[in-house]
This record gives C-alpha cells, structure tokens and sequence, in this order.
C-alpha cells in the first residue's frame, strides 16, 4: 500500500516526501475559500466517498469539498456550513450521502446542539434541516462536542451533563422529514466528572462512547439498539488501559465488530496509545496495541483516530520531529494476522506548532487529516486540512486493489469467465454465473446448471440431467417432435403426436408395417420384430431395439441401429453400418466392408466378411470367424484363417 499525491487545492507548493522506502507521500491541501486568520480550519474532519467535511471552530463554519475527476482535484461543494448563534460550530463533524452533521457545543447559551444539512442538487447548497437538542438540556451540557452520523441515525455526546455525561440519539423520519430523539445513552457506573460523551461512534444498530476521566484512567460504553429502544450491552464497558490520566477513550472509531480506542493524553513523558478491540462472543477483547516505530516524548499518539476495514489512522499532534507540536499521523493495516505500521504521515512543508494531526478521518480511497493551526495567507491560526489518496495493494501483486480481481489472493488477473473474479479466488473459474442454482457444481460442468440437482444424475446419459431434462429416459429427447419422449413414444423417429395404434401392436400407425416387404429409404422406428423371411431393402434404416429375425435379409446399404438383435442366420448386407453394442446372432452373416460398432456382441460361428471393421471391446463367441484383412478392435489387421480365441461368452440375450 501506498499513499500518493493529488492535485493542490490552492497555490502551495507541496513535495513529496519518501518516509519509508516503498512508499510515496504527497497531500492535497485544503483551505477555506473563505479563510481567515484563527480559524482553526482542520478542528473537525470527516469523509464519506469522495467528499470531505471539514470544521473551522473560531470561525464558526464547516465546509464541503467534493473530489473533482475531471480536473482531478478536490472543490468547495456549495456554500460554507453555518448557523445563527452556534459556538465551537464545526468541534465535531460527521457526513454520509447528502447529509452532514455539525457539532456545536458552546450554542443555546452552554446547552449545545447537533446541526444537520442536507445537500440540494438543484441548488447545488447544502441546507439547514434540523437542529438537534437534547430533551432535557442543562446548562453547560455541551451537546455536540462529538457527533456520528450513520444511516437516518445521529450520535452526539454532552460530556458534561451531569451525572458523568450523556450521548443522546436522534432518528430520522423519511416519511415526516423531521428529526426526533429516540434515546439517552448513560450507564449506572458513572460518576460526575467522568466526561461520558467526549468522544462517540455510530455503526448500524451499535455505538460506542467515551468516557476518558472514567476512573480517572478512561472507559468507553457499548450500547446496542433493538427496535426504537438502546441498551448497553452486557459486559459493553471496556476499561481503560494505562495509567491515571491516559485519557482513554477521548477518541473513539467503529467499523463493525472492531474499535478503535486513543488514550493521548498519557503522564508527562510518555508518547500516548491507541488500542484494537474486537467483538466476539458478547464481549469486547483486546486485540492489538498499535506503536509507532519512532514513538517517543510526548507526541499525543491517540489524540485522533480513524478506522475503516483494514486500515486504522491515528494522529500524534504533540508531534516534534521539526519543531514543537508540528503533529504527525500514522497509518496501520492488518495483514491477517496483526496490525502493521504502513505510513507516517506530516505536512509537505511542516513548521511548529501546526498541530497536524487534529482530526482525523478515512473513507474508501482517501484519507484526511486536519492541521488546525497551520499559519497560510490568511494569518496565523488559519488551518489547513490535508486528503491523501491510500493506493492499497492488500495481496502485495502490484495491482491496486480498486482494480484487482481478487485483491486478497495475488494472481495474474486472469479471468476466464469475464465476470470480474479472477481465477484465483473465483469458486467457479469458467462459470459466470458462479454455480446459479447453488447445488456446488459449477455451471460448465453441471448439466443442470439453473436447476439445482446435487446429484446430477443423468439416467439417459444425454449430458442432461434428469432434473432439467424434458425427456428423462429418452437419450434423443423426443428426436421426432411430436411432445412425445422416444420411451414411450409407438414411433420414436416418426412424428405422430396422435400415437395412433390401429391394430394395438405398440407400433404406431404412421411407422413403417413390419409385415411386408420394406422398400429403400424408409425407417424402421418400432421397437418389434423384422419377421422371418422379411425383405429389407438398400438404404433402409434399423434404429435401436428392433429385432432382425432369423432368415431375415437386409440389403446392402442399410443402417442397422444400436442396440439392436441380429438374430439367427439373418443376413446383413454389403457396406452396412452396423452400430455400437449390437447383439449378432448364431451363423448371422455379416457381409463384406459392414462397419461393427464398439462393445458388440458376436454370436457362435457368426460370419464376418472380408474388410468388415469391427469395434474394439466386442464379445466373440466361440467359434465365430473373421474374414480376410478384417480390422479388430484398434486397428490391429488379422491375416486370413485366423479365429479369435475360445473361451469368449456372448453376454446379450438372442432373440
């Protein structure tokens, strides 16, 4: 994973500078369009895709920005963020989609209040909605000192309340298109003092609430909604790690099961923490201590965090690698197994007192960080906020993972089946539709492949499996088209959807009468019987399971099907075609040039002419001769008077 440079938001000259081997780092700089000086522009930051919400306290103003493909470059979005009245506007922000939440603490006297804004396409302006107000304000609450915006739910702490503090809750009505408390998060432990609500996080039906004097070491409080109604969670207080004044707790990130919790303000002398837990079981383990390799002094590592899959950003404002509080950020992702230090991170052209470091924020590609104090063309104190693009390479393969294939699995890119799954980490490789009906056989080699048949069986053997298959028992599936499958079809190779019968045979009408002379180019389609004496012209075709009888003649040319008895003393002509697992009868002759196909069954003495073929696997009787220059099996040529061994046993039943 890398992280690298993007276009500048205004005249800075920005460089890049090599911190690690591998990587690059540059920033993109925002800064107020309206700046000015002391406005501690970068006090606040969030993102959500490509916009960024950045909040400026002294100036009492937020400020949208949205990422530019075009011009590859990040814009002021609409009109800054404000409201009459509100103090510490922009402390705390948070953004989703087209809705954006401001905290503003020292508003409605000391109260405080959340204030959300929707974003008009038409306009193109982000617009006032709603301010949000605890049902029962008390002076000096500070509600909004830290929001968290998540779905049609919002999060904001009021850490001084009393009693220890509160987090209030507030939903969103679609339908009415207001805003409402629906709950007041607090916990029977606390105690005044302890700051419940310095630092909150929203994730789905969970949230996550610090309280960093709790004990005087810090804590934070899980809570998880059911319907309308929240409750913390059983064991839902993770107790503080450190010692007396860690502050832990005072910043807070949640992504599912996982928090991500700072304790930044550490005994003199000590550099600050930042801590990994994960969820499991009904209870929150600690699962990794994240440190810096050149962590030391009083830097205030944990002061800021982020967290967002597999990456975790954690500022260190206190910072002093070029000067006191110039503020640094650090950038951590899990391999699968533990949490590694990718990047640190500090301004292109860092000075003291920058304060770098000051909020902290990731979402999908970008990364944010405020730098609250940094002096630019407006003064001092004007503040800056800077967007890194985090190029991750999860797999180690060289390619991105927005545009790899399997971004967990390194491989080629090959994708045989073009459905945007490499082969390496796709279950089916050569299936697009990755085994449509779910029975665990992939769609090319299933033979129902979107009817789900586990044990693809194919009674017919036509590739068909009998789940899908319209004629189950039928191997050419109604070769004839008239609706009925050849297994019970009275003329399977004949169209008859009538399967008119006259004479009650089991042979349709419209099939060739078996009790006359049959003349060339007719088929004979019924599974009966060729009488005795019966002549069967030239070009005359036999399909499966009709019996030729004894003394029975079929002229040259014919195609005798397979399956099909050859009975005793028949006669089949020149150059016929005679198919696979044919059963020949007693001294039935088989004239010269036929073609015997695979697995048949000769009966005794049966004669085969000179230059016959016969398929290899075929069961030769006793007794049976082979004709001159006659090919066996896989083109092995046997001279003339040769007999095939005895002892072979004719396996069909003879008619």
């Amino acid at each position: 994973m890398r992280v690298v440079a993007l276009g500048a938001m205004t005249c800075l000259t920005l460089g890049a500078l090599a911190v690690h081997p591998a990587s690059a780092v540059a920033q993109t700089v925002l800064t107020a369009p309206d700046a000015s000086a002391s406005a501690a522009f970068g006090y606040g930051a969030a993102l959500d895709g490509d916009r960024a919400l950045v909040g400026a306290i002294s100036a009492n103003e937020a400020y949208v920005f949205k990422f530019d493909a075009a011009t590859n470059d990040w814009l002021p979005e609409g009109s800054p963020l404000l409201t009459a009245g509100g103090g510490y506007f922009g402390r705390s922000v948070s953004i989703e989609g087209d809705v954006a939440l401001v905290g503003s603490p020292v508003s409605r006297g000391t109260e405080g209040a959340a204030y959300v804004f929707r974003f008009d396409p038409v306009t193109g302006e982000w617009e006032q909605e709603a301010e949000l107000v605890a049902a029962d304000p008390g002076y000096y609450d500070l509600l909004g000192w830290s929001v968290s915006l998540n779905g049609n739910r919002a999060l904001a702490g009021a850490p001084l309340k009393q009693s220890g503090g509160a987090a209030y809750v507030f939903v969103y009505d679609e339908v009415a298109g207001t805003w409402s408390q629906e709950a007041k998060l607090e916990s029977d432990e606390l105690v005044s003092g302890d700051r419940f609500g310095w630092s909150v996080a929203l994730d789905g039906d969970r949230a996550i609430v610090g309280a960093k004097d709790d004990d005087r070491i810090g804590a934070v409080y899980s809570f998880e909604r059911s319907g309308s109604s929240w409750a913390q969670e059983a064991q839902g207080k993770i107790a503080g790690v450190g010692p007396i004044g860690a502050e832990f707790g005072a910043a807070v990130a949640l992504d599912g099961e996982r928090a991500l919790i700072g304790a930044a303000a550490e005994p003199v002398g000590t550099p600050g923490s930042a801590h990994l837990y994960q969820r499991a079981a009904g209870s929150w383990a600690h699962e990794d201590t994240l440190i810096p390799q050149d962590l030391g002094g009083q830097d205030g590592f944990g002061y800021a965090v982020a967290l967002e899959g597999e990456l975790a950003l954690v500022s260190a404002p206190e910072d002093a690698h070029t000067g006191y509080r110039s503020g640094s950020a650090y950038l951590f992702r899990f391999d699968g197994l533990g949490w590694l230090e990718e990047e640190k991170l500090v301004a292109s052209a860092p000075n003291a007192g920058d304060r770098f470091g000051s909020a902290t924020a990731l979402g999908g590609r970008w990364a944010l960080i405020g730098a609250r104090s940094t002096a630019g063309p407006a003064g001092a104190g004007q503040g800056v906020a800077y967007v890194y693009e985090v190029i991750r390479d999860s797999d180690g393969d060289g390619v991105e993972d927005d545009l790899d294939n399997c971004p967990d699995v390194p491989n080629d890119q090959t994708d045989d089946d073009q459905d945007g799954r490499g082969n390496a980490c796709d279950e089916c490789p050569f299936d697009a539709h990755d085994d449509a009906d779910d029975d665990g056989a992939c769609g090319d080699v299933d033979n129902c492949p979107w009817v789900s048949n586990a044990d693809q069986s194919d009674f017919d053997g036509d590739s068909i499996g009998d789940a899908c298959d319209v004629c189950p028992l039928d191997p050419d599936d109604d070769e004839d088209g008239d609706t009925w499958c050849g297994d019970v079809d009275n003329c399977p190779r004949t169209y008859n959807p009538d399967q008119a019968d006259l004479n009650a045979d089991g042979c349709g009408d419209a099939c060739v009468d078996l009790d006359a002379d049959i003349a060339g180019d007719a088929v004979v389609d019924c599974a009966s019987t060729i009488e005795a004496g019966a002549r069967i012209r030239s070009g005359v075709v036999i399909e499966p399971g009709v019996t030729v009888s004894q003394d029975a003649t079929v002229k040259h040319g014919a195609t005798v099907g397979a399956g099909t008895f050859v009975a005793v003393r028949a006669t089949v002509g020149e150059r016929s075609l005679i198919g696979s697992a044919v059963c020949i009868g007693h001294r039935a002759q088989i004239r010269t040039g036929a073609v015997i196909g695979h697995r048949s069954k000769l009966g005794i003495r049966a004669t085969i002419g000179r230059g016959a073929v016969v398929g290899s696997m075929s069961a030769d009787a006793e007794g049976a001769e082979v004709g001159n220059y006659a090919d066996v099996g896989n083109g092995e040529v046997v001279p003339d008077g040769v007999t095939w061994p005895s002892g072979a046993t004719v396996t069909c039943e003879l008619p």
